[in-house]
């Protein structure tokens, strides 16, 4: 996009020896990038300034969170062309807490009854390979409730499958209200085919409704595993879920 634009460009990238990142830099084009050790930096044509290391903000889930970096770095760099001091860049950014109030939908962390749950609104293959690659860092069993919007293609329904059959031990498939004009069938239909590519012969379950399949989901996990909520609406979801979780605190 940087060739078509007849304006000033700034470019940020989470991997420092990016090519174009370099070639702009070397061309003392202005830039924000975290190098290896998660080192924000700013890089003009004058000097290269410090910010903050990407762990010291929260958001980024201790750097866990790749996407979350990816997110971060714009703010970063829209933040200094704005006139904000990278001071007051670094205090607004590690003091900004994601709970589940202030981001409903990402990544928002519960523990119930010994059980790690997840609720977040990844809702196309794009933003499920992103919620894959944090899971990564989570050891034991891992439970998907999955659910995808009808106004998708059947081709990115399938993939959504394909993704979370890579991702789950467990599938449960959930079904939103609106289904956007494509039928429940078709839905688990498509979604199922993308599991068995993956995992041909894999029993997943169908259970439509949150309440109940974050119930099922809970009750036969063990402690230490990982419940994954893809949430149609994430206030409600979160609202299902902080229910659920006093119960299991009685």
């Amino acid at each position: 996009m940087k060739d078509f634009v007849k304006c000033n460009v700034a470019l940020f990238c989470s991997d420092e020896k990016n090519t174009y990142l370099q070639e702009h830099m070397s061309k003392g084009g202005t830039a924000v990038f975290a190098d290896i050790e998660g080192n924000i930096f700013i890089c003009n044509d004058l000097c290269k300034t410090y910010v903050f290391n990407l762990t010291q903000a929260p958001v980024t889930r201790n750097g866990k969170a790749k996407f979350m970096v990816e997110n971060l770095l714009p703010v970063v760099l829209a933040a200094y062309f704005s006139g904000i001091q990278i001071e007051e860049i670094k205090r607004a950014l590690t003091g900004f807490n994601p709970t589940a109030e202030q981001t409903p939908g990402r990544i928002n962390e519960f523990e119930i009854n010994g059980i790690n749950l997840i609720v977040d609104y990844a809702h196309n293959p794009h933003g499920l390979k992103a919620l894959a690659e944090y899971l990564k860092h989570y050891s034991g069993k891992k439970t998907g409730i999955i659910a995808v919007p009808g106004d998708r293609r059947d081709s990115d329904i399938i993939e959504f499958g394909e993704i979370a059959a890579t991702m789950y031990d467990e599938i449960i498939i959930r079904l939103d209200r609106d289904t956007r004009g494509r039928s429940e069938e078709s839905i688990v239909k498509f979604l199922k085919e993308g599991i068995q590519n993956v995992k041909p012969g894999f029993d997943c379950k169908v259970i439509a409704d949150s309440t109940s399949a974050i119930h099922y989901a809970i009750d036969r996990g063990q402690k230490g595993s990982t419940v994954v909520i893809c949430a149609e609406n994430a206030l409600e979801t979160l609202e299902i879920t902080k229910n659920i979780a006093q119960l299991y605190q009685v």
